[in-house]
């Protein structure tokens, strides 16, 4: 060692160098004997100095203190200083002085510093060297306290030195380690990845009879768990026989660094049992854990737990917690735990606020963030930068800019150095951007100019490019922006989107919308109507569409020109004209006002007939050519012929009408006044004359005279009189006959219906959309039921009658007599419920127009007595009234009053069911909750299991149930992907859930829905159809029919016919929903894409199996 410091020298130096231990030497010598200090006070004041000079000073002071002696606990406090100042020459000197000052040799603990400071030092062969000075100083071989130390030291440097001193310095002078020493060699192990030798350590300790201690297990587990080997760690936990609470903590924050939230739970659970509290960061690992599983719940009920045993948390647990609440979309929830935080005494910081603020932001709750804002301030919670940058993207992003400015502003007025941040300058040319003003976006980018130079000089540079059209270039330096960190703003990418589409590189255009919303700035229409004009220009009206519904799920806002330009695109290919309706549906739905060019467009291809449209498909194509199909369209087209002169008949008809209606309530009133005045100028004698007579008639009447019959006669004379004065009503034209379509199943389907609708919706007045004939039957019960209501709430019409009767000169029986009159006529023209019914279809289709309507009709079928009624009834009513019905069916006319993925039940197939409802689950981006959906009447059905958009069920909640159409209805509107379990094969046994399920079938294919199910048989095998099959044997034999002969009428509804037929349509669209074509449609068909935008998407093919 090479000398260093001088110890006689420094023990000559003069006091007058340190005026504050001349204080203290004041302060004990003034006192005497009597304030003499202890040695652990002069102990503290050495390890208190801030040089190795100064420890010595104070030590040779202490020794001048009368009746103070040094002992091996100031030597050890000098000896610790000296060695944490690397003064390891004097270190010896002083070593050397000891026996002569205080008469003893340095103890284990002196020389356990020694070596402890040689570590720090990272001198670990000098470390070895003590056991000389232990020699030097006593005739004892060095104790195990001094070896273990010494091997401390070693392991920490490189366990191959650890383990040969071990060998050799230890078990070569036969000092036999404790468990301590074994515990040390286990560190030294695991800080080097060797497991496995820290393994053969262990049966070591257990072959020889060492206890191992807890802490060696400790050791040993969370190298495995460090290592990913958190199984093995379990496995060796079982081992303990005891444990600790930093057993629990490792196996926990592993678990939850595995994201296994399940064991991480039945861990805390066992560290519960066995009377430990997890500590704040495993217990923060874990309410992280299950806020990112959407178990929110859970994470609250943990912490509860953790709080009601005592245990204390941090804000940084509350903060986690609040994040969860937050990314689960339940902000105002995460608000209420923030004042319960606050309640418990754990105070939030300002990142408890930054969450809180930034769920608000993201739910559009801009007042209760800038409450929060406020509330800061308020509290004495600093604001950061990330309070500030968040508010005033959330403002800006939310139509709110001028409010951003204002936070904008008082950022800028604070201390906090937030002048190098660009970020809050690009929210706001985001939000100007969004505002679409973009002169005061670019006066703002210049005012920007001073503070960014060089990100607003390129921004500036590309924005001149692109007008230029010099767009390479002016990519090359966005590029470079990007590698120098400068952060494009909205106004650069919205601009180089233009451009590339203009020069027709919608790939390049895509990428830059991706990277824009990447940074958070989602387009305005006007930006992504450019691509979208680009694809439509180029043909892929498909990629349009596709474009326009992932920017709808990104919270982009259509307008107009986004419809416009998919519209006129379809339009002008005329393949796909049912897409262009639903875009047209979609845009009234979305409040959104088609332009004159969308409608001129859909108009001129309605126009072209259906024949002409048919012809145009098969030579395209897409359909192949067939005669039945041919002579289909032909029909339609003669139909529409023959509706042109008919809907002008009607026009005339309607006007004429409405003038025969006026003139004849003129009349009918003028009659009224009439008979009023005679009976108010009918003199006093002519009263008592009537009462004598009506004493007597009362006194003589016959108790079986039917009440009313005056009025009836009186009313019947009056109608009379007013045919002959205006003549009687005007007679409606002769309706063109309509269309019935029926063939086996499959061969009418529901999109040439369709088409049919096509063709009538902008050239004639189609009464209702396509309707199916279960939806249709719910719709006829509901109108049923609302006319009814309304009838009971009319039997006494006393305000809209009593006007112009009140006003009139006459007395006020005589105007009694007038309402009874009115109120008579009401009765009498109140109709029965479903001729009302049908007018109910009339007004709720024509609204104000007048004339000839055309009812769509899909798969009319009758199955019950009550359905044949309503359905004669109000289609006898429609057709009296000039309705012309097209319909389809699977059942010839004189017939109607006869009434995709399946799994083998076995445990492989139903784990592939399994794993493909997690998948979906997976892919919707959302967590498996319950929800109750509204059905009708006030009746609501309950869902234990959905996840945006997708549902799971058994077969017996939705067929075993007594639930019907409406039930199914509401499932295939809410949701677009349907999981069914546990399907039966069906028999007559359980025939009312097979009628169910067929039901069922039918409104999820209508609807468009993609169908999981597990079943216990194929789809071919699941309805047993044929005769002779034990399906047919069970009809015959319920029904009590015999197999040979024809069965009809009510005998093949009893007798399971009906079924039969059912099962052929349902296998039918059971095999077509299972089509790539199909599945693919689900995404643009199904409702729920068009009235939810979430932002998750459930990619179809990819869920399904091969």
């Amino acid at each position: 060692m090479s000398k260093i410091l001088n110890l006689s020298k420094v023990l000559n130096r003069t006091d007058q160098k340190l005026p504050l231990l001349s204080h203290i030497q004041s302060r004990y010598i003034s006192a005497n004997s009597v304030l003499v200090p202890t040695h652990q006070h002069i102990a503290h004041l050495i390890l208190d100095q801030k040089s190795a000079n100064q420890a010595v000073q104070t030590f040779e002071w202490a020794s001048k203190i009368p009746n103070f002696k040094h002992t091996q606990s100031t030597y050890r406090a000098l000896i610790h200083k000296l060695c944490t100042f690397r003064q390891f020459n004097v270190v010896e000197q002083v070593l050397d002085e000891m026996p002569k000052r205080i008469g003893s040799s340095p103890d284990d603990d002196i020389f356990i510093t020694i070596v402890r400071g040689f570590g720090r030092a990272k001198m670990t062969r000098e470390a070895i060297r003590v056991l000389n000075l232990v020699s030097k100083f006593g005739d004892n071989a060095p104790s195990l306290k001094v070896l273990n130390t010494i091997l401390d030291v070693l392991v920490k440097e490189d366990i191959d030195i650890a383990r040969e001193f071990y060998r050799k310095k230890m078990m070569g002078n036969g000092v036999k380690g404790d468990d301590y020493t074994y515990g040390i060699l286990m560190k030294g192990f695991c800080l080097t990845n060797r497991i496995g030798d820290g393994f053969k350590l262990l049966q070591v300790m257990k072959t020889h009879g060492v206890k191992v201690n807890i802490v060696v297990y400790n050791t040993l587990i969370y190298a495995l768990c460090k290592n990913g080997k958190v199984g093995r760690a379990r496995s060796l936990m079982s081992e303990m026989v005891e444990f600790s609470d930093v057993t629990f903590n490792i196996m926990i924050s592993s678990y939850c660094d595995e994201n296994n939230p399940v064991q991480a739970m039945v861990m805390m659970e066992k560290c519960f049992g066995s009377g430990f509290l997890p500590d704040i960061v495993a217990l923060t690992k874990v309410v992280e854990i299950l806020c990112n599983a959407g178990r929110i719940a859970e994470a609250v009920e943990v912490l509860e737990r953790v709080e009601e045993k005592g245990g204390i948390l941090d804000v940084v647990a509350y903060n986690t917690l609040l994040k969860g609440f937050v990314k689960g979309g339940k902000v105002k929830a995460g608000c209420g735990y923030l004042k319960q935080m606050e309640m418990k005494g754990c105070l939030p910081n300002t990142e408890t606020y930054n969450v809180v603020i930034t769920g608000l932001c993201e739910s559009r709750m801009l007042d209760s963030a800038l409450d929060m804002f406020d509330e800061m301030k308020r509290v004495g919670v600093e604001r950061n930068f990330v309070t500030f940058a968040t508010l005033i993207y959330g403002l800006c992003s939310g139509g709110r800019t001028r409010d951003g400015l204002m936070i904008f502003e008082l950022m800028g007025e604070g201390k906090g150095g937030f002048e190098g941040h660009i970020g809050p300058y690009n929210s706001i040319l985001y939000g100007l951007y969004k505002e679409n003003r973009m002169d005061k976006a670019l006066e703002f980018l210049n005012y920007m100019k001073n503070l960014f130079p060089r990100a607003v000089d390129r921004s500036l540079s590309i924005l001149t490019l692109c007008q230029e059209g010099n767009i390479e270039k002016a990519k090359k330096i966005l590029d470079k922006m990007n590698d120098e960190g400068d952060f494009p703003n909205a106004l650069v990418y919205a601009s180089l989107i233009q451009g590339f589409c203009k020069n027709g590189c919608m790939k390049e255009a895509v990428e830059l919308m991706n990277e824009m919303i990447g940074h958070n700035f989602f387009p305005v229409a006007s930006t992504f109507n450019v691509l979208i004009n680009g694809f439509c220009g180029q043909g892929k009206v498909k990629t349009a569409l596709r474009l326009l519904e992932d920017l709808k799920m990104r919270s982009c806002l259509p307008d107009y020109e986004s419809y416009g330009l998919l519209i006129k695109a379809f339009c002008s290919e005329g393949d796909d004209i049912q897409q262009v309706l639903m875009l047209f549906m979609e845009m009234v739905e979305r409040g959104i006002s088609p332009d004159y060019c969308s409608w001129n467009a859909l108009i001129l291809v309605a126009l072209e007939g259906p024949l002409a449209h048919y012809k145009s498909l098969v030579n395209q194509g897409k359909l192949q050519d067939d005669p039945y199909q041919e002579k289909v369209a032909f029909e339609l087209d003669n139909l529409l012929g023959r509706l042109d002169q008919y809907e002008k008949d009607m026009e005339e008809y309607h006007a004429n009408l409405a003038k025969w209606e006026e003139s004849r309530e003129k009349e009918r009133r003028r009659l009224l006044m009439e008979e009023a005045e005679a009976k108010q100028h009918g003199g006093e004698s002519v009263n008592k004359r009537r009462n004598f007579f009506q004493k007597l008639m009362s006194s003589t009447r016959s108790e079986n005279v039917e009440p009313g019959v005056g009025k009836w006669v009186s009313y019947l004379n009056r109608e009379r009189k007013l045919d002959s004065l205006v003549g009687r009503r005007p007679t409606a034209p002769t309706a063109p006959k309509g269309l019935y379509l029926y063939g086996n199943v499959g061969s009418v389907r529901r999109k040439e219906l369709l088409s049919i609708e096509e063709g009538f919706t902008f050239t004639r007045q189609v009464l209702a959309p396509t309707s199916h004939c279960v939806l249709a039957m719910l719709q006829i019960n509901y109108l049923m039921h609302e006319v009814w209501k309304k009838q009971k709430m009319e039997k006494s019409p006393q305000s809209s009658i009593s006007n112009w009767v009140m006003n009139l000169p006459f007395d006020t029986k005589i105007k009694e007599w007038l309402v009874e009159e009115e109120r008579y006529k009401q009765e009498m023209k109140m109709k029965n419920i479903l001729p009302a019914v049908a007018d109910k279809f009339l007004v709720d289709g024509q609204g104000d127009r007048r004339g000839a309507s055309v009812l769509c009709f899909d798969e009319i079928q009758t199955v019950d007595v009550f359905a044949i009624i309503a359905l004669s009834g109000i289609v006898s009513r429609l057709l009296s009234t000039g309705t012309v019905l097209v319909a389809t069916s699977n059942r010839a006319p004189r017939d109607l009053n006869q009434t995709r993925y399946f799994w083998p039940l076995d445990s492989t197939k139903m784990k592939r069911y399994e794993n493909t409802w997690k998948k979906v689950v997976e892919q919707s981006g959302g967590k498996v909750t319950s929800q109750t959906l509204w059905v009708m009447f006030g009746r609501t059905l309950e869902v234990s299991e959905s996840c945006n958009g997708a549902a799971r069920f058994t077969f017996e909640y939705l067929c075993g149930r007594p639930v019907g159409a409406a039930d199914y209805i509401a499932v295939a509107k809410t949701y677009h992907t349907v999981f069914i379990s546990d399907i039966p094969v069906m028999s007559m046994r359980i025939r009312d859930k097979a009628r169910r399920f067929i039901t069922l079938v039918d409104e999820l294919y209508n609807h468009h829905c993609c169908l999981y199910c597990s079943a216990a048989a194929s789809i071919d095998d699941l309805f047993q159809e044929t005769e002779g099959t034990k399906l047919r044997r069970d009809v015959l034999a319920e029904g009590k029919v015999s197999s040979s002969g024809p069965t009809t009428g009510i005998i093949s509804l009893l007798s399971g016919q009906e079924e039969m037929f059912a099962f052929q349509r349902a296998v039918s669209r059971l095999i077509e929903m299972q089509t790539p074509l199909y599945l693919e449609g689900v995404r643009h068909i199904h409702p729920y894409f068009h009235a939810n935008q979430t932002g998750h998407e459930i990619d179809i093919a990819n869920v399904v199996p091969s």
